[in-house]
């Protein structure tokens, strides 16, 4: 079945009562996919004062959204890309002081070379770098935790007018050329518009609307997330030389004292 958050309380709480608010019937716009990009949307469309209602199966951030490392930098977009990271890079600032996260911040970034570290130099960048050579890769990067980006813009988004939906998305209703109504649960949600934000799973859009496209490709990737006695300090970013299989790790230590590990 499907429950639906009501605005109120900010930190909505999943009720399993039979009190739990109706589910909703039509929306201004429907968000499907509860990751940072439905979330985004949700958030800057209740800014401009519409109602979204947001669909997601199981959770906020559940997925990629809340375990991606949440690395920024703004300078290494390249081509049509450029424009785009560094309107991001600048958004997620914005967000930081507009949200109040308190796990953005700047810091360096460094290339850490393979085999063992020679003479030190007098004064290191990060005297916990001490196995290794390293260099200055980017005084200019960032990083914040996407889980808690994402939450509080869906929270923000709450305070505003908008809702969540718990239920699986399985279709579309179209009247004409346009999309009338999302299926959710086997239950219509009439809308005026609606976006499909569901990371991989978009791709069930094909299904849904033939006539549409969605290319889709990755990479098989690691993660692990460490949890030291205490901040790494000073902090900054590690971006490691390939390997001889072409693999490189990356260590991105937060402001709670976890180290972000991943490599491919």
């Amino acid at each position: 079945g499907s429950l639906l958050f009501s605005p109120q309380p900010l930190r909505p709480e999943l009720t399993m009562s039979d009190g739990a608010p109706p589910r909703p019937r039509s929306a201004d716009v429907v968000v499907c996919g509860g990751g940072i990009v439905g979330c985004a949307c949700a958030y800057f469309l209740s800014k401009r004062g519409l109602r979204p209602l947001l669909v997601e199966r199981h959770e906020i951030a559940c997925a990629a959204s809340g375990k991606a490392g949440g690395f920024l930098a703004r300078e290494w977009g390249q081509g049509a890309k450029e424009a785009l990271h560094h309107k991001g890079f600048d958004l997620h600032e914005e967000l930081a002081a507009e949200l109040g996260l308190t796990s953005f911040r700047r810091l360096p970034t460094l290339s850490v070379g393979s085999g063992r570290q020679g003479r030190a130099p007098k004064q290191p960048r990060a005297p916990w770098v001490d196995q290794v050579p390293s260099k200055m890769m980017d005084e200019n990067t960032a990083q914040v935790n996407p889980r808690e980006v994402t939450t509080r813009m869906f929270e923000a988004a709450v305070a505003n007018g908008a809702s969540l939906l718990v239920g699986n998305v399985e279709g579309v209703r179209k009247e004409g050329e346009r999309i009338a109504a999302v299926i959710v649960d086997g239950a219509e949600v009439l809308c005026d518009s609606v976006v499909f934000a569901m990371g991989p799973w978009s791709v069930l859009v094909e299904k849904w609307l033939p006539d549409i496209r969605v290319p889709m490709e990755g990479i098989v990737s690691t993660s692990l997330v460490f949890r030291l006695p205490s901040p790494v300090t000073p902090p900054c970013a590690l971006f490691c030389e390939e390997d001889e299989f072409g693999c490189h790790l990356e260590v991105n230590p937060r402001v709670d004292s976890t180290v972000y590990v991943c490599g491919c």
